[in-house]
């Protein structure tokens, strides 16, 4: 199996080489953790060789990291990256039902199944991450975002005392990582279901804040929306530089909970309880709505 296994490794490398992260550093020809320091020190020295200039650096690592891949959502990610249908299902159908067991000296526990993840030293974990993680870049100019497998530097470049670019992208690193969040998106025959709220117009400051749109996560729109007693024009929120990724299970939970309690039809909500989470199980914004609620 192994040998296979380094066969679709280098056939997988060839196909997605070009499209690769160029900030992604790890298990590629001709570079090294040290090209990844090099880079970043060529980053921060020469920002600040411009008056006023200063740098914050972000060092972080993600615990059991290959253990977060989705197979589901790599196959995505694979079919954007021009990899053919037959080895997405062939990866996909490898990292699925998958059995598992612990072996202590003469001692072997139960096998279970698993479906999450990549195996510990498979030669495809490393490059599958990488592909899993591909999509995870920075969106400014003055933020660079240098990966090595797992290990991951956000750099911003701030100038004047604005840091305003470099707290965005770390929010949207740490959302990237929980787990995807909501917008709305434009798509012929599909139908949204949501809850109109009537609030008085001076407060729609401090909605535009709660959406971060003073940080540019988010812009507001005008959309109509049809209900029992005739179309409204409502206000929305539509998130910037958008990539799809699957919601954690607390944002997921959230979600449900409030399309239950506003009684939207059974069936749209079975629609949402169908969506596939990222197996997300850190702590979330769920646990502070719980302690609340208790």
């Amino acid at each position: 199996m192994k040998s296979f296994e380094r066969l679709v490794l280098s056939h997988l490398k060839d196909i997605t080489d070009p499209l690769l992260d160029p900030m992604q550093f790890a298990y590629r020809a001709n570079r090294s953790v040290d090209d990844a320091v090099n880079m970043a020190l060529h980053f921060i020295l020469q920002h600040l060789d411009s008056p006023g200039s200063y740098a914050r650096i972000l060092f972080v690592d993600f615990s059991s990291a290959f253990n977060t891949i989705v197979p589901s959502l790599l196959r995505d990610k694979l079919s954007q990256l021009n990899v053919p249908d037959s080895l997405c299902r062939w990866i996909t159908d490898f990292l699925t039902d998958r059995r598992q067991f612990v072996r202590l000296e003469k001692y072997v526990s139960d096998s279970r199944i698993i479906s999450t993840g990549s195996p510990q030293g498979c030669v495809l974990s490393p490059l599958l991450f990488s592909l899993y993680t591909n999509s995870c870049t920075s969106g400014h100019q003055s933020v660079k975002l240098l990966k090595f497998a797992d290990d991951t530097t956000l750099i911003g470049l701030i100038s004047d005392g604005d840091e305003s670019a470099y707290r965005r992208e770390m929010d949207r690193l740490v959302s990237w990582w929980n787990g995807g969040v909501a917008t709305i998106e434009e798509c012929p025959d599909e139908d949204v279901w949501g809850v109109v709220w009537k609030m008085a117009v001076e407060d729609i400051t401090s909605l535009d804040k709660q959406e971060s749109v003073d940080k540019g996560v988010y812009s507001p729109m005008e959309v109509t929306v049809e209900t029992e007693t005739g179309p409204l024009l409502c206000r929305t929120y539509k998130m910037n530089n958008f990539r799809p990724c699957a919601p954690s299970p607390q944002y997921k939970e959230v979600i449900c909970l409030g399309a239950q309690q506003n009684g939207l039809p059974e069936d749209y909500i079975k629609k949402l309880q169908a969506v596939e989470t990222n197996n997300y199980t850190g702590p979330s914004i769920l646990d502070e709505i719980k302690k609340h609620r208790n």
